[in-house]
C-alpha cells in the first residue's frame, strides 16, 4: 500500500515536470502571422489607419473600441458612424 502511493506520487510528479518543462507553443492566427513574423524580425509593421490593440490593422474610420452593450464600458456611447 505504502509502495503503491509512492510511486502515484512519483508518476504525478514526472508528469507535471515533462508537461510543465516543455517549451511554450503559441498558436497565431493566419491573420496575425505575417504581423508577428515582421515584430519577431525587426520590421515595422505599417498600417494606413493604425494597429489595434490586437495588433491587426485598423479599417477605415475603426477606433479599435468595441462598440455593443457587453464590455463596453466606459465607451457605451460612442456610435459608430454609418
Amino acid at each position: 500500500m505504502r509502495f503503491s502511493l509512492y510511486a502515484i506520487f512519483m508518476l504525478l510528479s514526472a508528469t507535471l515536470l515533462a508537461t510543465a518543462c516543455r517549451p511554450p507553443d503559441p498558436t497565431i492566427p493566419e491573420s496575425a502571422r505575417e504581423h508577428y513574423e515582421k515584430v519577431l524580425a525587426g520590421e515595422e509593421i505599417e498600417c494606413e489607419h493604425g494597429i489595434s490593440p490586437n495588433g491587426t490593422c485598423l479599417e477605415e474610420g475603426d477606433t479599435g473600441v468595441p462598440l455593443g452593450e457587453a464590455g463596453c464600458h466606459p465607451f457605451c456611447n460612442i456610435k459608430k458612424n454609418e
